[in-house]
């Protein structure tokens, strides 16, 4: 005779209502369905081992706690199980494994004894198995000694029920789903009620016949499955699971590495010290497994402000520089001197990394504080953060993502100096990266902080990306040079540059870049005057003209043009108030343009300061293949102007008082901006005025759902 125990247990006591849903509300599972990381983390909060059990069913809820059934890989299903039409023929071989035998219940004689803790199986749980073995008869799982979790109903609260089975001989044996079945029939019916809606069981010892006939089936290892089932597992993983997964043996330790390094990102948001620490461990790591630095294609760097401006620290409240680890010097050393740069730049990049210069703010006389001392911290930080993020980017040979925002890039010196040794390198090491397979490049403008760096020069360098063979979309904010030129000894050729991002630059530069961007599609131009800044070009006319020639350069390609502008007080000379500017000429040759389907264009470039336009200045400027234009409020603060929603209202009605504009055949929406002046937005008189507008042009005229800040 053979020995067998099983009992039900373990569960979360959580209040779960009985169900009783129809079997429409049952769903079946492939045996070999590629998890969702949702169902990965479900497993786990189930206790389920996905080596041993696999997703079978799941019943439907209407207050959507919906019941996972997890199956042993051991069950052998039988052909004539009811659920089969249900699947729609999605179960993987049918003639494989599968038996015609009725039988499933295999009990002769029982014995129950209390083996629950004093967190019983809910009941949601033992119901959603009793339904389960009860629609799935025939099937069986053949056992041995050792404890096996055969099935396991697990709610997505994680409260669940299991169901385990052993034989106490060493006799192979069999336990059928009507087994599971009256065990959680038992359960259910018998089971002392409780507050806690959970349920204590007895173990059951039952008496069965040896069975010899039907060897085991073999349990399938997640190692065991092909190596893309696996990539498309571990690329849903959240990445502390794919951490973990690494660690696990030398096969997902290949498997899970490149995607774990794949994308690098680095956070420094209104904190007092930058990321330092985890950036020297990353550099440690790279250069003492130089063989990881293969799989990063993504470096990104993000923070727009170092600490609170508004609300800075005390004296008194400057923290300690953080300890940092030191990697190997020699290494560290050696890459930096293979980049080609002189010694003594070589010498003042390794201190930066290393962050040497963490007390240079105790130097500060105390009357000087705390001010000051913000200011040098500022400073070494700044950088430390150009030696960091130029030493990434030359470690990384494969990538083809780079983007840095504002707090990274205040002093951009090594990083830039980088991207012109790309194109012109200074040495004959092979070992040094150069850049040629970057595809993403994204380098944030600071010329947005109260004090920027008046005078970067940093045309050749910033030019210098241009000359990436691969490049694809590029942002970059370029200062303006007494003299235009190339860096290279001819212009760069960006045949697959299709975005294209530009800061800084005026007007009267924009077209010799444009003129090399032969396949560029979407465009944004960020125009902007400051006094003090860039004083030999820098006018206080808007070109009009010479920025719509511009534009012209790509004509043929373009499909999405956005400009925005803004002004800003000389602050180093003590100004406060925005400056005034005035406008020369207009857009009208935009009209020319031959693929524009959208543009985005401040109000004050279609019409100057005047309260009214010139009959159809508007509609002269559109193209034809114009569909969506986007009206925005930039400048409009530069002047006070007497009612400005009334006067675009009218502008608008001008316009468009005969039909729609007779140049833009093809447009279909006009997007305005909040109201100048409102905070409530448009009056209750311009919206009306809009409606019938709308209704008479046939457009569709929409609002800007950002909200200005007055």
């Amino acid at each position: 005779m053979t020995k067998l125990r099983r009992h039900s247990s373990t569960a979360v006591a959580i209040p779960v209502t009985d169900i009783g849903l129809p079997d429409e509300d049952l769903v079946l599972f492939k045996r070999d369905d590629v998890l969702k990381a949702r169902d990965l983390e479900l497993a786990n909060i189930h206790g389920v081992n996905l080596t041993e059990m696999y997703k079978h069913s799941m019943f439907k809820r209407d207050d959507g706690d919906h019941i996972i059934v997890w199956v042993a890989r051991s069950f052998i299903e039988t052909e004539d199980e009811p659920g089969l039409t249900k699947r729609q023929d999605a179960r993987p071989g049918r003639e494989s494994g599968f038996t015609n035998s009725p039988i499933s219940d295999y009990c002769r004689d029982h014995k129950r004894q209390n083996h629950a803790g004093p967190n019983g199986p809910y009941s949601g749980g033992v119901q959603a198995m009793y339904r389960w073995a009860r629609g799935h008869r025939g099937g069986r799982w053949d056992i041995d000694r050792n404890w096996e979790n055969l099935v396991i109903a697990g709610s997505n609260n994680g409260a669940n029920a299991v169901y385990k089975a052993r034989v106490i001989d060493d006799t192979v044996a069999s336990i059928g789903t009507m087994d599971v079945r009256n065990d959680a029939d038992w359960t259910q019916n018998r089971a002392p009620p409780l507050k806690a809606w959970t349920l204590r069981d007895k173990s059951r010892f039952c008496t069965l016949p040896p069975i010899a006939s039907h060897p085991k089936m073999k349990p399938t290892s997640f190692l065991d499955f092909p190596q893309e089932i696996q990539l498309q597992i571990a690329e849903d993983l959240p990445h502390p699971l794919l951490a973990r997964l690494s660690m696990t043996c030398r096969s997902l330790n290949s498997l899970a590495e490149p995607l774990l390094y794949s994308t690098i990102q680095i956070s420094w948001v209104r904190e007092y010290y930058p990321p330092i620490l985890k950036s020297l461990c990353l550099i440690r790591t790279l250069l003492e497994k130089p063989e990881l630095c293969n799989y990063v294609r993504s470096l990104e760097f993000h923070g727009d402000d170092h600490f609170d401006r508004d609300d800075p620290p005390d004296s008194d409240e400057l923290p300690e520089p953080p300890r940092v680890p030191v990697p190997r010097l020699d290494r560290l050393a050696t890459f930096i001197e293979a980049t080609g740069v002189e010694e003594a730049s070589a010498v003042s990049w390794i201190n930066n990394v290393l962050y040497c210069d963490a007390y240079e703010y105790l130097k500060v006389p105390e009357f000087h504080q705390p001010y000051n001392e913000l200011y040098v911290i500022n400073k070494v930080h700044e950088k430390w953060a150009d030696g960091t993020v130029a030493l990434l980017l030359c470690l990384l040979p494969n990538l083809s993502k780079f983007s840095a925002s504002r707090n990274w890039i205040e002093d951009s010196r090594t990083l830039e100096a980088m991207f012109r040794l790309s194109l012109c390198p200074t040495t004959q090491d092979r070992s040094f990266p150069s850049l040629q397979s970057l595809k993403e490049v994204s380098i944030a403008s600071t010329i947005e902080n109260g004090y920027p760096n008046l005078d970067p020069e940093n045309t050749a360098e910033a030019l210098s990306t241009f000359y990436l063979p691969k490049l694809q979309s590029l942002s970059v904010s370029i200062d303006n040079p007494v003299q235009f030129t190339w860096p290279g000894s001819s212009p760069p050729d960006p045949a697959f540059l299709t975005s294209l991002d530009i800061y800084r630059l005026r007007e009267c530069y924009l077209a010799p870049i444009l003129s090399v961007t032969r396949g560029l599609k979407r465009l944004r131009y960020d125009w902007h005057y400051r006094p003090d800044l860039d004083i030999h070009v820098n006018l206080d006319t808007i070109l009009l003209d010479t920025m719509a020639e511009a534009f012209l350069e790509v004509s043929d390609t373009l499909e999405e043009l956005r400009i925005t502008a803004w002004v800003a007080p000389a602050m180093s000379q003590g100004m406060y108030d925005p400056p005034d500017i005035t406008f020369r000429k207009t857009l009208a040759q935009i009209s020319r343009m031959k693929r524009l389907k959208t543009l985005h264009v401040p109000w004050a470039f279609l019409i100057g300061w005047d309260i009214l336009p010139t009959a159809k200045q508007i509609s002269h400027t559109l193209p034809t293949t114009l569909q969506h234009l986007t009206l925005n409020r930039d400048l409009m603060g530069v002047r006070e102007l007497e009612n400005p929603d009334k006067a675009m209202v009218s502008a608008l009605e001008w316009e468009f008082e005969n039909g729609t504009p007779l140049n833009a055949k093809s447009l279909k929406s006009i997007c305005l901006p909040q109201s100048f002046y409102r905070r409530g937005g448009w009056s209750k008189e311009c919206r009306e005025r809009l409606e019938v507008l709308e209704s008479r042009s046939g457009l569709t005229l929409t609002f800007d759902p950002n909200l200005p800040s007055f």
